[in-house]
Formats: structure tokens, C-alpha cells, sequence
């Protein structure tokens, strides 16, 4: 027996009416509490039918087949031999096509640099590096990007000498190996400083047939320095394009898949707040970005490694200090191996069919996803225990209470379905926290359980604003989507503060 319950149990001893009432009151919260376990219950479901494929062969033996210290090597060079690779300076114009020399000396084919107009008054004519390595399914492709401009004054080692010295090195895994599933095309662009301006006129010059080839593009960016933490960004919005939604789930999970292929860590879009990460970028647009924008504009499926993030930024970035001793040979290796292991694993997402349709919601928990019918269910789950603890709340005299929990519950449900991952992060603990908090006497063990079920809304609040003043504030999430978050933030932060102060009625002891 709890201490919560033993002054209701002592009179009930002694009084029938008193006993009839301990014994609804104590029903009732067994009814919580069984309800509460439906939103678990759906979320451990929901992870179990979603299984994470697991690495096949060919991306171990890719990612096992990067030799170590290569692409400290090559970017070592590049340095020396091209650095400040900014428009204007001599290294922009010579960088080119010692890039394809290097590319084609690691046995790709039709290595070539292509010349087009910018666009854009004050920039020269955009040359971009392509080569190929050849698949099984040449009707199909997967993109491996970089960029090989920087901004005025900073050397570039990092932004994004690292991430051609990774795909240099990518080149010669694939092309001394087992063929990959469908081909795999590498572009070293020109311009994405100045608003990803090679990518853009190439992704524009595919034309329909040659945008319908391409299954998937992988940007790589800022990997290599001494402290970072490779994660994958799906960014459905940047400063120089505007997708029309997030990439499907395959092409993230096929990242995680690959850095398990690598034996390499990689979280979803941070090492520490991936989970909030995932509603921030479906909420807010980015001042930020990467080349594979163009794509995603384009309605291509594109993601992002990266070894840059919010909680683990890269401090050098667009600085004279992004410098070459500040890149780490293990790290840059890491970052090759993953993407080694993730040109393998899309090719064979491309050989099932995988669907290039953007925008649909999921929500990532490690490397296994929830679908947007598992959302869905989980919010919806929320529903049964909010229906008992209001009724009771009402017969306890705690209305208020009682109205704001169900207006939250409500608008979680409805978020749910709808597909708003935020509801799913921030409104079902709050639902599931307040309602259990109901069946609690004590106020100081109340508020244990109320801190828990707030405190994820708390973070995703500090997230917001901190990306916000970092990037930019750009609310993504529509206007029904706005008003149903700040109903939801509100009717919960009210009830917590109700609940947390409310006091049961005493059951009377006497008879008649």
C-alpha cells in the first residue's frame, strides 16, 4: 500500500460509503494506468513492424575496402597545391581539373568538367567535375556531390575540400570492386557558396529523363575535422532553394544502414537532439544548405552527411581558419567509408523500386522508423486514458483540469493524424504524463511525474529559438499546423499547472 492512499484506506475500514468511494477511486486509477501503457504498447509496435533492413555485404566490403589515410592524402595536396579556392583567385579556375585528373586516375569513366553561363552578374561561367562509375542497371543512378568554391579568405579544407578528398577516394573503392547495383555519378560542383549555382544549372540541364534517373543524391559536407560528428540532414528547405517536402524515410534509413555497414556512428540530423531535430526541420526553414537542394527542389530525393550540426558546429566554418590542421585523417576516413557503404545500399533501394515521393512523415528512433500510420495510432492512443482521467477530474471537482487535458489530447490526436512529428515528440508525453499524474495524491511525487512529460516539450521550445537565431526564423508548418501546436502548448502547459496544484475532495466519513 502506497502512503498516498493509506489515510483514504483507514477510513474505509470503518465506513461503507467511505469504502464504496476508496474503491471507485482507486478502479479509476488502475484504468489510467492500464490506459497509459496503449501509447508505449503502439510506439514498441509500431519500431517492431518497422524493422531496420539490415547492411548487406556489399557495403561492409565497400566501406572495408577504404584505405586508410587516402583522402587525408589527396586533400593534403589539394591544399598545397590549390588553396582559397574562392571566385576570382587562381585556385578556383586551376582546382578543376586537377579534381578530374585525381577522379579519373581513381578509375572513374567519362570524367569531364562541364562549362555553363552562372546566371548570376559578377560570377564567371560555372565549371562542374562529373564522372561515372558504371552499375549493373545503368537506367538508374545515385549522386555523390561536393563543392570545390569557397568564400573569400577561408582555405577550404574542411568547406568542402573534405568531402572531395572523401569522394576521390569513394571512386577508387567502387571502381576497383564488385559492380555497384546502378550507376554511381559523382559532381563536383562549382558555386554552391554563392547559392548553389552549379548544381542548379546542371539539375536544370538533366531535362524530366535524366531528373526520372536519378534515384537519390548525397551531398557530403564539412566532414573531416577533429571533433566532429557525422549525421545525416534531410533539410526540406534552404537559402537558395525550396523543396516541396522532406525526403522520404528509405533515404535516411539507408544512411543509418550504411554507417552500420561502416561501423562508423551517425545520428540523424544531431549526435545529442536527433529527436527534435526531426520536427525542427519539418517546421522551419533554414538559412543553410548544400547541394543537395537542387535536387530536392527538383523533387529528387536528397540528403545530407555532414560532420556539422547544432550541437556539434563546426566553429572554423567560412573562416581563414578552416585550414588543413584541422582536419583529422580517422575522421575524414569515417566519413568514406559511410559513403562508400551508402552508394552501395541506395543502389540496391534502387533495384526494389524505392519511391521518390517527398514530404511523407516519419519519425526516427535509432535506425528503425515510424511510418505516418504508426503516427498516427500513437496519437490516437493518447485518447482512452485522457477520457478516464477527465471523468474523473470532473467528479473531483477539478473541471478546468479536466477541459484542458482533453483540448490537449485533442489537438495531439488530430496533429497525429495529420502527421506532425512535433505532436508525437511533445504532445503524447505530455497527455500520457498529465493523465498519470491524475492518480497521484502527492503533490511532490506529482510534479516527479509532471516534470518528465513537460520536459520534451521544454527542449523542442529551446531548439526552436536556438535554430531560429541561428538560421533565421521561417515558420514552415502552415497556419492550421501553427494554431493546432500552440493550442496543444498551451491547453498542456495549462493542465500540468492544474493538475500539479489540483486537490482531490475528501470522502466524507460519516454515515447517514
Amino acid at each position: 500500500m502506497t502512503a498516498d492512499t493509506s489515510e483514504a484506506h483507514d477510513r474505509a475500514a470503518f465506513c461503507p460509503t467511505t469504502r464504496a468511494h476508496y474503491t471507485h477511486v482507486m478502479d479509476t486509477h488502475h484504468r489510467t494506468r492500464l490506459a497509459s501503457l496503449l501509447a508505449p504498447t503502439a510506439l514498441a509496435l509500431g519500431l517492431a513492424l518497422g524493422p531496420s533492413p539490415p547492411p548487406s555485404d556489399a557495403a561492409r566490403d565497400a566501406a572495408g575496402r577504404v584505405e586508410d589515410g587516402a583522402a587525408h592524402a589527396f586533400l593534403t595536396e589539394l591544399q598545397e597545391r590549390h588553396p582559397g579556392r574562392w571566385v576570382g583567385a587562381e585556385a578556383h579556375r586551376a582546382a578543376p581539373s586537377f579534381i578530374a585528373d585525381a577522379l579519373r586516375d581513381a578509375g572513374a569513366i567519362d570524367v569531364k568538367m562541364v562549362t555553363a553561363p552562372s546566371g548570376t552578374a559578377g560570377y564567371p561561367d560555372t565549371r562542374n567535375v562529373f564522372a561515372r562509375i558504371p552499375g549493373r542497371n545503368a537506367s538508374r543512378a545515385v549522386v555523390l556531390a561536393a563543392h570545390h568554391d569557397t568564400v573569400g579568405g577561408a582555405p577550404g579544407a574542411i568547406d568542402d575540400g573534405g568531402a572531395v578528398a572523401v569522394l576521390v577516394e569513394v571512386a577508387r573503392v567502387l571502381s576497383g570492386g564488385p559492380q555497384p547495383p546502378c550507376d554511381v555519378e559523382f559532381l563536383i560542383f562549382d558555386g554552391e557558396e554563392a547559392g548553389l549555382l552549379g548544381s542548379k544549372r546542371w539539375v536544370a540541364d538533366l531535362g524530366p529523363e535524366g531528373r526520372d534517373r536519378v534515384l537519390a543524391t548525397v551531398a557530403v559536407e564539412l566532414v573531416g575535422w577533429t571533433a566532429d560528428d557525422l549525421v545525416v540532414h534531410t533539410l526540406p528547405y534552404g537559402f537558395a532553394w525550396d523543396a516541396e517536402g522532406i525526403a522520404p524515410a528509405w533515404v535516411a534509413q539507408s544512411a543509418l544502414v550504411a554507417a552500420e555497414a561502416a561501423d562508423v556512428p551517425l545520428r540523424y540530423g544531431d549526435p545529442l537532439l536527433w529527436l527534435w531535430y526531426q520536427p525542427t526541420v519539418r517546421l522551419l526553414g533554414f538559412g543553410t544548405g548544400s547541394d543537395a537542394g537542387a535536387y530536392s527542389e527538383a523533387g529528387i530525393p536528397a540528403c545530407m552527411i555532414a560532420g556539422s550540426s547544432l550541437t556539434s558546429f563546426y566553429s572554423a566554418y567560412h573562416t581563414s581558419r578552416d585550414a588543413i590542421d584541422r582536419v583529422s585523417a580517422d575522421r575524414l576516413d569515417d566519413a568514406t567509408r559511410v559513403t562508400a557503404a551508402l552508394a552501395m545500399t541506395l543502389g540496391e533501394r534502387a533495384s526494389r523500386g524505392a519511391s521518390r515521393a517527398l514530404g511523407d512523415a516519419y519519425l526516427f528512433v535509432g535506425s528503425r522508423s515510424l511510418s505516418h500510420l504508426w503516427l498516427a495510432l500513437l496519437a490516437l492512443s493518447t485518447l482512452p486514458v485522457t477520457w478516464i482521467s477527465a471523468r474523473r477530474l470532473i467528479a473531483e471537482r477539478g473541471t478546468e483540469a479536466a477541459a484542458l487535458l482533453r483540448a490537449l489530447a485533442a489537438a495531439t490526436a488530430l496533429l497525429g493524424v495529420l502527421g506532425n512529428v512535433a505532436a508525437i515528440v511533445c504532445g503524447v508525453p505530455l497527455v500520457v504524463g498529465t493523465a498519470l499524474a491524475t492518480t497521484i495524491a502527492r503533490p511532490a511525487l506529482r510534479g516527479l511525474v509532471l516534470l518528465p512529460a513537460v520536459l520534451p516539450l521544454l527542449v523542442q521550445a529551446m531548439v526552436l529559438i536556438t535554430a531560429s537565431a541561428a538560421f533565421g526564423f521561417r515558420w514552415r508548418g502552415g497556419v492550421i499546423e501553427g494554431l493546432l501546436l500552440v493550442l496543444m502548448t498551451v491547453a498542456g502547459i495549462g493542465a500540468i499547472v492544474l493538475v500539479r496544484l489540483h486537490k482531490p475532495p475528501r470522502a466524507s466519513t460519516r454515515t447517514k
